[in-house]
């Protein structure tokens, strides 16, 4: 999986973990990952995802279907209403740059 990191340099995602978020209990409560997060609404509800930004204070945005979340690593959140099928997580634990 390759990510266009500018025009000149791209990146390789050497581990990334697909989850399903319909069984995910932990994904309703705070939580943080090691690596980025992308949550993919493929399906047709409409939710939310709420982190804490640097002073603590919660900060919400929308995700409405066929939509996209980008969650930085070590970013505090949790998944808001979207408890559904069609809701995929894309955890990318580990990145490489290749040497030139």
């Amino acid at each position: 999986m390759h990510y266009l990191h500018d025009s000149s340099v791209s990146i390789t995602a050497s581990s990334v973990e697909v989850r399903c978020l319909v069984d995910d209990v932990a994904a309703g409560y705070e939580h943080e990952h090691a690596g980025v997060e992308l949550i993919l609404n493929l399906g047709n509800m409409l939710g939310s995802v709420v982190w804490r930004n640097s002073a603590g204070e919660a900060q919400m945005a929308t995700i409405e279907a066929n939509h996209c979340c980008l969650i930085p690593a070590g970013v505090r959140h949790f998944i808001n209403g979207l408890r559904t099928y069609g809701l995929v997580s894309l955890l990318v634990r580990s990145v490489e740059q290749p040497t030139s």
